[in-house]
């Protein structure tokens, strides 16, 4: 999902990381996304669902709050021209150890054949996205301070 927003000083912050280093300015970039995802953390896992029966990892029954506490904030797969972070269950299948993961976190979110979407991920981001905004360009400003000062 992509969405658009408009956050005062934000082309003048792009302008300026423009001017450095490419290396250095996605860096700052990256640490600025991180941090503008970390709002959304604590939003998706107050609205994730809490499992409320017995955990029985032999038919599937979860361990109660196993989702809640699954969601990380990780770095995106990076490309030549892409480069982001998400708020994920798990990044891969080598995450998911146990009975206290996460794994059905996804068919929660979309749902499946035999599963309501609850939205719940959707919901959090919705709730949050003008503070992450507002904070992605705090950070941003931050980021060119600190390269431009060299550290």
């Amino acid at each position: 999902m992509t969405r658009m927003y408009d956050v005062q000083g934000l082309e003048q912050l792009s302008k300026k990381l423009l001017a450095f280093e490419p290396k250095l300015a996605k860096k700052g970039i990256r640490r600025a996304q991180r941090a503008a995802a970390k709002t959304f953390l604590p939003e998706v896992r107050s609205r994730a669902p809490v499992y409320e029966g017995p955990a029985n990892p032999k038919t599937g029954r979860p361990v109660p709050g196993a989702l809640r506490r699954s969601h990380r904030v990780r770095a995106m797969k990076r490309s030549r021209s892409r480069f982001g972070v998400k708020v994920t269950t798990a990044a891969d299948a080598k995450e998911f150890s146990g009975e206290d993961d996460g794994f059905y976190g996804r068919w929660i979110e979309l749902g499946s054949k035999s599963i309501t979407p609850r939205g719940y991920i959707r919901a959090a981001f919705e709730a949050k996205e003008q503070a992450a905004a507002e904070t992605l360009a705090k950070e941003l400003a931050s980021e060119i301070d600190a390269i431009a000062r060299g550290s």
